[in-house]
């Protein structure tokens, strides 16, 4: 199931696509609009129009939260295995 889930994943976010996501939340972590890796209230919609705009997508909110929680999961394998 798992291999599934990642199949899936690498259709609705091939690497360019989860690029121009991850660049959007860079740039607004830099805005200060992402303190402590939280979103301030109304963001995701912005994160929505620009990476959207970015992309020539039309992801929806809960697609991009949920990606956002792969990433920072992935993120805190990586720093995991890193220690070891």
């Amino acid at each position: 199931m798992a291999a599934s889930s990642n199949a899936e994943d690498w259709k609705l976010w091939p690497p360019p696509i989860e690029k121009h996501f991850i660049d959007v939340l860079v740039e607004e972590e830099a805005k200060g609009n992402m303190p402590s890796g939280q979103f301030k209230k109304g963001l995701w919609t912005v994160v929505r129009n620009k990476f959207n705009q970015r992309a020539e997508k039309a992801y929806h909110k809960d697609q991009l939260r949920q990606k956002y929680q792969k990433l920072k999961q992935t993120r805190t394998l990586l720093f995991t295995l890193k220690g070891q």
